[in-house]
């Protein structure tokens, strides 16, 4: 009785994983570039984040103003969101270099958490602040 060699062993596995498995095309693809960069305070950051609050009771009427610092590049989207509460402040168009948008929000807890996400066509910015209620 003759036994298989390795070989053979090796192309029956590859045939039956391949018939297992499929083999169709790529169904996705990550990318990533590299960048230099530095992280740097809220005061020279390429979004600048302002909070204004009227605080009663443990709440506040908290008003958001983002304004683009960034030297060239637009932010086409600006989306804030506090409490559950979301908000795109991009919803005007581009928001150029030296630009501002502002939102109030009623009823914001004051010990709530604001997430803003920006993005333009070279430029992702994601981060956290605890609503400012002070």
């Amino acid at each position: 009785m003759a036994f298989p060699s390795e070989a053979v062993e090796r192309a029956e596995f590859a045939i039956s994983l391949a018939l297992v498995t499929g083999t169709s095309g790529v169904s996705s693809v990550t990318m990533t570039r590299g960048i230099d960069g530095a992280i740097v305070d809220d005061q020279r950051a390429y979004l600048g984040i302002e909070q204004t609050a009227t605080a009663d009771a443990g709440t506040a009427v908290l008003e958001v103003r983002i304004t683009n610092r960034h030297p060239t590049a637009a932010f086409t989207t600006i989306v804030v969101t506090i409490n559950g509460t979301t908000v795109d402040l991009g919803g005007g168009g581009p928001v150029a270099p030296g630009g501002a948008v502002s939102h109030t929000f009623e009823s914001v807890p004051c010990d709530a958490t604001a997430e803003i996400e920006a993005s333009g066509a070279d430029l992702g910015i994601e981060l956290e602040r605890a609503v400012a209620c002070a």
